[in-house]
């Protein structure tokens, strides 16, 4: 039964990741399917103004933290495609809209 499972069911090499900041800014970005979380985290970093804020991913819905770096892609089942959800813990209660998450040099990089 498992093999049957298994031979019907897609086998996807890649995943296309939709990343979402707080302030509706995106990041979309490929990743292979056996990656780990690690290098999601990475580009987010990278990315940021602050390197050094704090945060974390989430999928929704239903709502579920995506912090186990050493996962890969396909064991969180983001593949083919995901939006990924950027949440700042810092800045919950007291969001400043105006703030700008992605940093320039980023944005002109990619």
């Amino acid at each position: 039964m498992e093999w049957e499972k298994l031979k019907n069911s897609p086998i996807f090499t890649s995943a296309m990741v939709r990343l979402r900041f707080p302030d509706d800014t995106q990041i979309e970005a490929n990743f292979a399917s056996m990656e780990k979380i690690d290098e999601i985290y990475k580009l987010i970093k990278e990315s940021l103004n602050n390197p050094n804020d704090d945060f974390y991913l989430f999928q929704f819905p239903p709502a579920k933290k995506i912090i186990d770096l050493n996962k890969n892609i396909h064991d969180e089942k983001l593949e083919p495609s995901t939006l990924l959800y950027v949440k700042f813990p810092q800045q919950e209660n007291n969001l400043n809209l105006n703030y700008k998450f992605i940093n320039d040099g980023f944005i002109e990089k990619y």
